[in-house]
């Protein structure tokens, strides 16, 4: 065999190499209005700014795509919205970079979670959380006056299910913020179903959970683990 014929030999067999490889796909998303089906095949999502499902729209994230937020952004649900992870496919929610993540006065190193907003033309709609993984949010401000504290999921007056979930290393520790990680309430006819979940690893100045069913509303919350957290006065609270 000829060095030129040595040189195609090892050359083909690279090419069949590379040809044989996974291709790591990327999606940027930026700030506004979001809707319709994210899947693996555009995985991994660049968040790259506030986002918001908004009334009338719907969005479904499939098992295994992982959203990285750029920065200290949050998603607003007003409008429909499923997290369909699977047990070998979980959908990761995290920051892309956490330094700076342990000095929650201030943005750097965190995101600021899920607010799940109140939407009467949705009564029977279930926001659906499953197989997903929540890390690294965090409030990330000095003041005392922000809207939104930080919480992984913060949903009001909406039916909500959140199974099979992991929640770790987030913290609501600064003065402003509400001193929890997961907030969640009810009113009549509608239902929060936290089961099979794991919380574990955050640090909140309250309660890591705090759910509050209004005019009728139920929460039903089981098989879940809670684990190595710092809170303040109370670990759940159920009001």
């Amino acid at each position: 065999m000829t060095n030129v014929q040595i040189i195609k030999t090892y050359l083909l067999a690279f090419i069949c190499i590379l040809g044989s490889l996974p291709l790591f796909a990327f999606t940027n998303i930026n700030s506004g209005n979001v809707s319709g089906i994210r899947t693996l095949s555009g995985s991994s999502y660049y968040v790259n700014g506030d986002i918001e499902v908004p009334i009338g729209a719907s969005l479904t994230v499939e098992a295994g795509v992982q959203v990285l937020l750029q920065g200290h952004y949050y998603f607003t649900i007003s409008g429909s919205f499923k997290s369909l992870g699977a047990a070998a496919q979980p959908i990761v929610y995290k920051s892309n970079d956490t330094t700076g993540w342990y000095d929650d006065l201030v943005p750097s190193g965190g995101w600021n979670g899920f607010r799940v907003l109140s939407n009467s033309a949705l009564s029977n709609d279930r926001i659906q959380f499953l197989y997903s993984s929540f890390q690294d949010t965090k409030f990330g401000s000095a003041s005392t006056t922000l809207i939104y504290p930080a919480n992984a999921i913060s949903s009001g007056m909406r039916n909500l299910v959140v199974s099979h979930c992991d929640f770790f290393h987030k913290q609501s520790i600064a003065p402003g913020g509400d001193g929890t990680i997961f907030q969640a309430a009810t009113q009549a006819n509608q239902m929060n179903q936290i089961d099979h979940c794991s919380f574990h690893h955050n640090n909140g100045t309250m309660s890591i959970m705090i759910i509050q069913n209004y005019l009728g509303g139920t929460s039903l919350f089981t098989n879940n683990k809670i684990y190595n957290n710092t809170s303040g006065s109370y670990g759940i609270l159920f009001g």
